[in-house]
Formats: structure tokens, C-alpha cells, sequence
């Protein structure tokens, strides 16, 4: 028998393709949960609107995440979310240095142009991960440090002349 006619004679079995609407977010969702559960925390309301549909911004202002809450949301960002966010709003939200230094290792080498941490309470040992995380992001350009207990005007001044970025305070 002619090899051509024999493979042309085989029957065509087309490939299973899975199709599905679920998106990536119900498993964010659920790592969220479950790291909550686990760390004994509250779900925030706004940290799960984000998770179910991620954008270019984050807006947690006055939401009182506290740094527990604000660990327990970047535990489940992946880098590709990361990467997409060039806003980031986190006034008033009760952030001590150790959420500074979360922050700092979650951004570091994105796309963030514009943090706000008005309102929070850091001190001078989260000026120099403040520097390191805005010299990261190429395209960084204002930081907002209004009312941060623990900042002082020569932290702002130092962050300036170190990063070249418009600062607010």
C-alpha cells in the first residue's frame, strides 16, 4: 500500500481544548482566605473587591488594613499583577515599618509611578527601603508622606536629593 494513502487514511482526532470562564482571581480569593484563616485576620472588603478584578490601581485609602492585612493581600499579588499597577493608595491604613518593608519587596523593579502613604506611622528606618523601592521602578514620580509620624523634614529633603521625584509632605 502507497505511505501516502495509508496516513492520509488515518482518522483525525481532534485535540480536547478545556474551555472555561473561570479566571485567575477565585484562586487569589481563596489564597487570601486561607492565609487569613490561618493568621487568624478579618477579610477587608476593598482587598477582595481588588482580588476579583485587578487593576493598574490600588485605592486602600483609609481602610485601616493595618500591616497584618496589608501582608495578608500582597501574599497572594503575582508578579504579573505587581507589574500592571502603577498607582498605589495606602493612606491611613495604620502601616508600620515591617508593612513598609513588605511594600518594598513586593514593588521593588515594577511599573509603580505613584505611592501615597499619608497617614501611616513609620519611622526613619523605612526612609532608605522608601529610596531603594523608588530607584527600582523606572518610571516612579511622586511619593506622598503627609502626616507620617516618624518622617521628619530632613527624611523628605534626603528622599529628594537620593531619588530626584516629586515628594509631598
Amino acid at each position: 500500500m502507497d505511505q501516502s494513502l495509508a496516513l492520509s487514511s488515518r482518522r483525525y482526532t481532534r485535540p480536547r481544548v478545556l474551555i472555561t470562564t473561570s479566571s485567575v482571581q477565585p484562586v487569589l480569593i481563596q489564597q487570601y482566605n486561607t492565609y487569613l484563616e490561618q493568621n487568624n485576620l478579618r477579610p477587608n472588603n476593598s482587598v477582595l473587591r481588588y482580588l476579583q478584578s485587578p487593576s493598574t490601581t490600588i485605592d486602600f485609602s483609609r481602610d485601616f488594613l493595618g500591616s497584618s492585612g496589608f501582608i495578608a493581600f500582597t501574599t497572594v499579588l503575582t508578579r504579573q499583577i505587581v507589574n500592571q499597577i502603577k498607582e498605589v493608595n495606602l493612606r491611613s491604613n495604620a502601616l508600620d515599618n515591617k508593612a513598609v518593608s513588605v511594600l518594598v519587596e513586593t514593588f521593588s523593579g515594577s511599573k509603580l509611578e505613584h505611592l501615597d502613604l499619608s497617614g501611616n506611622c513609620f519611622g526613619k528606618g523605612s526612609v532608605q527601603m522608601l529610596i531603594q523601592l523608588i530607584q527600582s521602578c523606572e518610571g516612579f514620580k511622586k511619593i506622598c508622606l503627609k502626616n507620617v509620624g516618624g518622617i521628619q523634614e530632613e527624611n523628605v529633603d534626603y528622599i529628594k536629593r537620593k531619588c530626584k521625584v516629586d515628594v509631598e509632605w
